[in-house]
């Protein structure tokens, strides 16, 4: 129960905040801290929860333990008062494994490691920039090789990836909800791209294509473009666009099957049991590679 208390604090934290305009247009999102992970202490969770730091220690580590959180601890100069801190300590959330454990019922397969795909020739979204706030803890040092650009480079890059799993999450979850089974195949098809190192942004639409037409939700259809998508950045045009490629082809493999029965999640799940993902080294290709 205590795991629970401390995850959904630390869970709220990492939630972005969105920020509107006057007119209630969303301009974008922004983090709830400074840096770019999380730092609370036993003795500020404490406080917060009403918890013993005995006790706050105990569930942090139980966490740690499955996967859903990491501690790590770093020496900071704080510069109003001239002091350095030792060993304070930041919280990393496992956005994956939270995931995972919101779906109790799913088996999830373990993943083997696959080289991820790199983007070329697509610059990244940026989201709005924001005054910091107030009343939260201002380090200006740390003993890290790190620089303050390199900090804000990789900050945009987890608040996106954050954001992109966060809307995949929320699109599983709605889905689960209306229809249990749809949301099941669902899922199963996150962890699939996810394993076959897909871009999570390519993730993020082809999974909320498919929550409104689960009528694609057929594995060999799915399965079947992939392969395709990797044997298509062979060719002389290349693979420029790996969403709108796999959807497309898609729904021309639904179309040219004559699909009318519903796939069971039985042989739905059966179909992704498989040892081997085909292997994309990068996303877009503005020209064929060479094998």
């Amino acid at each position: 129960m205590n795991a629970i208390v401390i995850l959904a604090e630390i869970t709220y934290w990492y939630r972005p905040k969105k920020i509107f305009n006057d007119d209630g247009q969303l301009l974008g999102y922004q983090k709830k801290f400074l840096e770019d992970i999380l730092q609370k202490s036993y003795k500020q969770l404490s406080k917060k929860t009403g918890l013993s730091e005995r006790a706050i220690k105990d569930a942090i580590v139980y966490l740690e333990k499955k996967g859903i959180i990491k501690r790590v601890f770093r020496n900071i100069y704080y510069e109003k008062r001239a002091v350095t801190l030792s060993n304070v300590m930041y919280i990393v959330l496992n956005v994956h494994k939270l995931i995972e454990i919101t779906f109790p019922t799913l088996d999830c397969e373990k993943k083997e490691y696959m080289p991820k795909i790199r983007q070329r020739g697509i610059e990244k979204k940026r989201y709005v920039s924001l005054k910091k706030g107030r009343g939260m803890y201002k380090f200006v040092y740390t003993y890290t090789k790190t620089t303050s650009q390199n900090i804000s480079k990789t900050t945009l890059v987890m608040e996106e990836e954050d954001i992109n799993i966060k809307r995949i999450y929320s699109k599983i979850s709605v889905l689960y909800d209306a229809n249990n089974e749809d949301g099941r195949k669902l899922f199963q098809v996150y962890h699939y791209l996810r394993n076959a190192n897909v871009d999570t942004e390519d993730i993020r639409k082809i999974i909320e294509y498919l929550s409104e037409n689960t009528q694609y939700l057929i594995a060999e259809c799915i399965i079947k473009q992939h392969e395709a998508c990797f044997f298509q950045r062979k060719t002389e045009e290349g693979l420029y666009d790996y969403v709108t490629y796999f959807l497309n082809g898609l729904q021309k493999r639904y179309k040219s099957q004559f699909l009318e029965n519903v796939e069971p999640i039985d042989q739905f799940k059966k179909a992704f049991e498989i040892k081997e993902l085909p292997e994309i080294t990068m996303h877009n290709w503005l020209k064929g590679e060479e094998s």
